[in-house]
């Protein structure tokens, strides 16, 4: 599933974002998907809360098994 995000950013980057994509002869999207998914990667606090809410649905999902 995708959804739409529409952000504002700086002429100098939306012009780095088009460079980058031209160069790699991709699309805007696949430049600004990579990195995002680079910074997600490298996010430690993100991946705390990804941890701790995995964590706790498979708590969830191990207690309505035990019943």
């Amino acid at each position: 599933m995708t959804k739409t995000l529409a952000v504002r950013i700086p002429e100098q980057m939306h012009t780095y974002l088009k460079h980058k994509a031209v160069q790699q002869q991709t699309s805007l999207q696949a430049v600004v998907t990579t990195i995002l998914v680079e910074h997600q990667q490298h996010d430690a606090a993100y991946k705390t809360e990804l941890d701790d809410s995995l964590a706790a649905a498979l708590n969830a999902w191990q207690q309505e098994v035990v019943k």
